[in-house]
């Protein structure tokens, strides 16, 4: 019964009120986040008493070192009662009470040095060797333990403002990894590797019965890189506002590289490649502002042709005045566009060995008839089995676009 009251309580905590409901797949994945958050904050937390104890070690070693067999039995029993005191603070102490924390191990300096003192007095003076060094450990170890103590604070609030970062960025991309349209299917995933990602994708549908799919990679990851993301949308945003059925591929380009050139100030640059999918007169258009180049897939009877889409320009937030050429492709039913940024190529295995254009263009080759779901899931598949269970260390995201029918011109 107590393991059933433990998990109400926590199921309460994460919005799930209704105890005789079975809880939603949603609410247990933040169940599990939670806990795991928990177990996290008590391994940081066994991680600084551990430095604790070999500072605390390292100090009564030096104690016993310096003061021989001059300590005496009450000296001892009060230098073990501050010990645990201070231990006792180090292991209770939480974010919001370092202040308390520090005042309690200040308490504790001071009682223990005016037992010291009076020890002193009672030895010729408290400027004796023996006392000497005894003062000097202790007000040494109590001011690494303050340090270890806003360590601590200063990480967990850092943790709090990045959870923040990553929860507003989430508002940046899509609601789905899906976009169905009669004439275009699109499905894509992105993978951050830290907490904030510096990859950004979006699909939207234009006035006129277009489709728009944006796909931006800026330097680096983390937050800077995330904030960059919230620059860039919102610049799209706005000139998908402004302009309305009006909107090109290049003029998007460049008018999103004045808003990263004038907030990044040429110290953070995105590449990003803009595409607007046309049904009426059945044509694409893309501008590239020094991104990855795409890949188009044309499945035909026997061999499936694989090549790039060869439109190139400068990296977002590089100059100023920059402008961006629009490259047309015609289109065909069922040609697939495969959209992605760099960390899927320059993804590693326990080798060292990169996951390349040319593993990527064999699963397209393999694949080029599944949909865009199913090939996304494929490479997405390979990937994972190259890199064998090996952390990011760039960030991945991936876009495929399939091309119908559509209405005739």
């Amino acid at each position: 019964m107590e393991v059933q009251a433990l998990l109400a309580r926590q199921l309460k905590k994460v919005g799930h009120s209704d105890l005789d409901a079975a809880p939603s797949n949603e609410v247990w994945r933040k169940l599990l986040r939670r806990i795991s958050d928990h177990y996290k904050h008590m391994d940081d937390d066994r991680e600084m008493l551990m430095r604790s104890l070999e500072v605390s070690t390292n100090e009564m070693s030096s104690i016993s070192s310096d003061m021989g067999h001059s300590v005496s039995k009450e000296l001892l029993e009060w230098l073990a009662e501050a010990l645990n005191a201070m231990s006792a603070v180090g292991d209770s102490s939480q974010v919001g009470s370092v202040q308390a924390a520090t005042q309690r191990l200040e308490g504790i300096e001071v009682a223990f040095l005016e037992r010291l003192g009076g020890l002193g007095a009672g030895v010729g003076g408290d400027n004796t060797p023996e006392v000497t060094a005894l003062r000097h450990h202790f007000v040494t170890l109590s001011d690494v333990i303050k340090r270890m103590l806003e360590e601590r604070a200063s990480h967990r609030e850092m943790e709090r403002e990045i959870e923040v970062a990553r929860s507003v960025q989430k508002l940046l991309l899509p609601d789905a990894s899906e976009f169905h349209r009669p004439f275009l299917d699109v499905s894509a995933d992105s993978q951050a590797a830290s907490v904030c990602s510096g990859d950004w994708w979006a699909v939207h549908d234009l006035p006129d019965g277009r489709v728009l799919v944006v796909l931006g990679d800026v330097t680096g990851h983390g937050v800077p890189a995330g904030i960059m993301t919230g620059v860039a949308k919102a610049s799209c945003d706005v000139t998908r506002a402004v302009y309305g059925d009006k909107l090109q591929a290049g003029q998007l380009l460049t008018l999103m590289n004045r808003a990263v050139e004038s907030a990044g100030q040429q110290q953070l640059l995105m590449t990003c490649v803009v595409a607007i999918f046309n049904p009426h007169d059945r044509v694409l258009t893309i501008a590239n502002a020094g991104h990855v180049l795409p890949y188009i897939v044309r499945p035909s009877s026997d061999r499936h042709h694989i090549s790039t889409v060869r439109a190139h320009g400068t990296p977002l937030g590089a100059s100023h005045d920059a402008s961006y050429r629009e490259v047309r492709v015609s289109l065909e039913t069922d040609d697939m566009f495969i959209f992605y940024t760099d960390g899927l190529i320059e993804r590693e295995g326990p080798s060292g060995e990169q996951f390349g254009h040319r593993r990527l263009q064999s699963v397209l080759e393999q694949t080029a008839g599944f949909g865009a779901a199913g090939v996304k899931d494929s490479l997405l598949h390979h990937l994972a089995r190259h890199a064998e269970g090996l952390p990011n260390t760039d960030d991945v995201t991936l876009v495929v676009a399939r091309f119908g029918e559509g209405p005739q011109p």
